[in-house]
C-alpha cells in the first residue's frame, strides 16, 4: 500500500507542476476522491458527476464529493480516507515548499546573472566605440597608401604582362626543340599539337625570330606529315587518330583520303600475300599431299596422321583470310565511313550510311579487287591436277569444301560484292571437272600399263598366252570398276560440291569413260596403211596374236560391262541414247583392230616362213640329192613344220573358230597363204 501511495502522490505531483507551469493537457492518475482519472475535457451525464468528484481535475466540485462519498462510503471508510487525506495534505505542502524553494534558487541566480551581463554590455558599448574609431583611421590611412601606390602598381601590371608573353615567346621559339622531341619519342600527337596551336600566331611573321621559328615549324610539319602518311601505311589500327592529326596540320581531305586509299590498298595486299603465300609455293592441292606424305615419312609419323584428308596448308591460309584479311578490310572500311561518309565539317558530301553512293565509294573498288586476288590465288591452287600427284577424292572433297565454306563466310561479310562466293564456286567446279579429267588420264595410264606388261610376259612365254590374257582381262575389268566406284564415292560425298550440276558430272563421267577407249583404240591402231603401231611393235611375235584378242576382249566384253556399270552407278536425269550408240560404235572399232592384228599376226608368220625357206636356199644344201653340205644348218623343212606345229598350239590356246575362219578368209600378204588354213603336220622325209 505504501507504495502505491508514492505512486499515485508523485502523480500528483508530476500534474501540479505541469498546470502550474502551464503543461497544457492535465495529467491523471491522483488519488484524490475515489482515484478516477482526470478528464481532458468537457464531459456530459455520468462521465460530468466523476470530473466532479476527482480530485485532479478541473471540475472537482467538492461538496459533490463529499456527498458523493457519504452515500457511497461506510464509517471505518470514511475515516480511513480521512487519516489518508490529512497525509497527502502534509506531503503536498512538504513537496510545495521544496519546489518554491528550488525554483526561488533559480532566481536569485538568474537575477545575479542579469546583473553582471548588464555591466559587461556597458563597457562593451566603450570599447565598440573605440574599435570604430581605429576602423576609420585605418580606412584613412589605407586610402592614402593607395594613392601613393597606384602608379607603382599599374608598372607592376605592365611588367608582369611582359614577363607573361616573354614566357609564351620563349615557349614559341623554343618549339621547334620540342616537337623534334616529341617526333623522336614517337608522340606525335603532341608534335601536331603543337605546330597546330602556333600555326595560327606565327602566321603573320616572316622576318626575325619568329619568322625563322615559322619556317623551321613548317620544315618540321613536311617531315611530320610524311611520317603520318607512312603510318597510314604500317599502323593501320589508329588510322583515325593519324587522318584527324593530318587535318589538323592542314592537310587537305582529298589529299587524305587518297593517300588513306593507297595505304589500305597496300595493307589488304600485304595481308593477303601473307595468307597465300604457301599457296603460291606449293602450286597445286597434289604438291600439297605429296610434301605433307614426304613430311610425315621423315618423321616416322603413324598411318592415320600421314593419311589425313585435311590440308594445314590451306587452313591456314583459310585461317588467314577469314581472321586477319577480313577484320582488316572491315576495319578500314569502318574508318573511312567515319571519316570520309556523311557531311562534316570539312565539306565532304556523303549520303546514308556505310558505302554510300558507288560512285563515292572509293575504297569499295580496292577491297573488290584484292578479293578478286585472293579468288585468283586459290583458283590457280585447286584447279591444276597433275597426274603423278593426284590425291585421294577424300582430300580433294575436304580441300574445296573448306574453301567453298570459307569463301561463303567472306562473302556474308562483304554483301557488296556480290561476285566472291559466285566466283569460287565456279572455281570449285572447274576443279572438280579438272580432277576427273587427271583421274581419267591416270586411268588410261594404269590400263596401258597393264596391257603393256601382259604384252611383255607373252613375248617371253607365248605358251602361256591364254592365262595371261585371262589376267589380263581380270585385271582390266577391275581397274574400271574400283575407278568408277571411286568415282561415285566422289559424287556422293561432294553432293554439296556437286549436286547443282550432277548431270552434268554424269555426262563428264560417260565422256571420259569414252574418250579413254578411244586413246587405247588409238594406240594400237598403227598405220592405216598397215604397220604395227609402236605399242605392239612386239607384235611381230605372239605378241599380235595376245593383242588381236585382247582387243576382242575390249569389244566383246569390257564396253559392255562399263556401259552397265555406269548406268547402274550414276544417275541421270537426261536421255542416254547417245550413251549406248558411242559404245556400240567403239565396240565395233575394237572388234575391227582385232581383226586386223590378228591378221597382221598370221601375215607376218606367213613372212617368217618365206625368209626362211630363201635364207635356206643356198650352196649349205643339196636340194637336189637332199645332202648337207654343213652340219650346223637344220633342214627347212622340218624347222618349218615345227614352227608350224608351234604356232598352231598357241592359236589354239587363244584363238576359237571364228578366229580360224577369220584367217582363212583374210588372206595375208607375202606369204600368208602358207600359213593360212591348218597348219601341215611334221612328216619323213620320205
Amino acid at each position: 500500500d505504501t507504495d502505491k501511495e508514492l505512486d499515485e502522490k508523485a502523480k500528483r505531483v508530476r500534474a501540479l507542476l505541469s498546470s502550474y507551469y502551464g503543461g497544457g493537457a492535465e495529467a491523471g492518475g491522483g488519488s484524490g476522491g475515489d482515484g478516477l482519472a482526470a478528464s481532458p475535457g468537457p464531459v456530459d451525464g455520468k462521465d460530468s458527476r466523476k470530473a466532479s468528484t476527482n480530485v485532479d481535475s478541473s471540475a472537482f466540485d467538492c461538496q459533490l464529493c463529499f456527498d458523493t462519498l457519504l452515500e457511497s462510503s461506510h464509517l471505518d471508510e470514511l475515516l480511513d480516507r480521512e487519516v489518508k487525506l490529512q497525509s497527502e495534505v502534509k506531503t503536498f505542502d512538504g513537496d510545495m515548499q521544496m519546489l518554491v524553494y528550488e525554483n526561488y534558487n533559480k532566481f536569485i541566480s538568474a537575477t545575479d546573472t542579469i546583473r553582471n551581463m548588464r555591466g559587461k554590455v556597458d563597457d562593451m558599448e566603450v570599447k565598440m566605440a573605440q574599435v570604430k574609431q581605429s576602423i576609420k583611421k585605418i580606412a584613412e590611412n589605407n586610402s592614402a597608401v593607395d594613392g601613393k601606390m597606384e602608379e607603382r602598381r599599374a608598372r607592376f601590371d605592365e611588367l608582369n604582362t611582359v614577363r607573361d608573353v616573354m614566357g609564351k615567346l620563349t615557349q614559341v621559339l623554343d618549339l621547334p626543340n620540342k616537337c623534334r622531341l616529341a617526333m623522336a619519342r614517337g608522340a606525335h600527337s603532341v608534335a601536331v599539337r603543337y605546330i597546330a596551336s602556333c600555326k595560327p600566331f606565327l602566321a603573320d611573321f616572316s622576318d626575325g625570330s619568329l619568322g625563322d621559328t615559322r619556317r623551321e615549324l613548317e620544315s618540321i610539319q613536311d617531315e611530320l606529315v610524311a611520317i603520318l602518311k607512312e603510318n597510314l601505311k604500317t599502323d593501320p589500327d589508329h588510322n583515325v587518330d593519324v587522318i584527324n592529326q593530318l587535318r589538323q596540320l592542314g592537310e587537305t581531305v582529298t589529299e587524305l583520303e587518297d593517300t588513306f586509299l593507297s595505304g589500305a590498298a597496300v595493307q589488304l595486299e600485304e595481308v593477303l600475300s601473307r595468307a597465300t603465300e604457301g599457296l603460291e609455293e606449293c602450286k597445286c592441292i597434289g604438291e600439297d599431299a605429296a610434301r605433307r606424305a614426304m613430311a610425315s615419312a621423315r618423321e616416322n609419323a603413324s598411318s592415320s596422321s600421314s593419311s589425313s584428308s585435311s590440308s594445314p596448308l590451306v587452313a591456314a591460309a583459310l585461317r588467314a583470310l577469314l581472321e586477319d584479311f577480313a577484320p582488316c578490310a572491315t576495319q578500314l572500311q569502318s574508318q573511312y565511313r567515319g571519316m570520309f561518309s556523311g557531311e562534316n565539317a570539312e565539306g565532304i558530301r556523303r549520303t546514308g550510311s556505310g558505302f554510300a553512293n558507288d560512285g563515292d565509294d572509293k575504297l569499295r573498288p580496292i577491297v573488290e579487287s584484292v578479293l578478286e586476288k585472293a579468288v585468283r590465288s586459290f583458283k590457280n591452287f585447286i584447279l591444276t591436277h597433275p597426274v603423278k600427284t593426284i590425291v585421294a577424292p577424300e582430300v580433294l572433297l575436304s580441300v574445296l569444301g573448306d574453301i567453298g565454306e570459307a569463301f561463303r563466310s567472306l562473302q556474308d561479310k562483304f554483301p557488296h560484292i556480290p561476285e566472291v562466293e559466285a566466283s569460287m564456286l565456279d572455281a570449285i567446279e572447274c576443279s572438280i571437272r579438272n580432277y576427273l579429267g587427271g583421274k581419267f588420264l591416270q586411268l588410261e595410264r594404269s590400263l596401258k600399263e597393264s596391257v603393256a606388261e601382259r604384252l611383255k610376259l607373252t613375248e617371253a612365254d607365248p605358251m602361256a598366252m591364254p592365262q595371261h590374257l585371262a589376267e589380263a582381262t581380270r585385271t582390266l575389268e577391275k581397274t574400271f570398276d574400283s575407278f568408277l566406284e571411286s568415282m561415285q564415292d566422289l559424287q556422293k560425298k561432294g553432293t554439296s560440291l556437286i549436286g547443282y550440276w550432277q548431270d552434268a558430272y554424269v555426262g563428264l563421267i560417260e565422256e571420259g569413260c569414252y574418250q579413254t577407249f578411244l586413246s587405247i583404240h588409238s594406240d594400237h591402231q598403227g598405220d592405216p596403211k598397215g604397220a604395227l603401231p609402236q605399242a605392239a611393235a612386239a607384235g611381230s611375235g605372239d605378241g599380235g596374236l595376245f593383242l588381236s584378242q585382247l582387243l576382242k576382249t575390249f569389244g566383246e566384253e569390257l564396253v559392255p560391262r562399263v556401259e552397265r556399270k555406269v548406268v547402274s552407278l550414276f544417275i541421270s536425269r537426261t536421255a542416254r541414247d547417245d550413251l549406248a550408240k558411242r559404245n556400240g560404235n567403239v565396240a565395233e572399232k575394237f572388234l575391227a583392230l582385232s581383226q586386223r592384228h590378228l591378221s597382221l599376226y598370221v601375215s607376218t608368220k606367213g613372212k617368217d616362213l618365206s625368209v626362211k625357206i630363201r635364207a635356206n636356199m643356198l650352196e649349205k644344201f643339196n636340194w637336189l640329192s637332199y645332202e648337207r653340205k654343213s652340219e650346223g644348218v637344220y633342214p627347212v623343212f622340218e624347222q618349218i613344220c615345227a614352227d608350224l606345229e608351234s604356232w598352231r598350239k598357241v592359236c589354239e590356246g587363244v584363238v576359237g573358230e571364228d578366229g580360224r575362219k577369220l584367217v582363212q578368209a583374210s588372206g595375208g600378204a607375202g606369204g600368208a597363204g602358207a600359213g593360212g588354213g591348218d597348219p601341215p603336220r611334221c612328216c619323213d622325209r620320205e
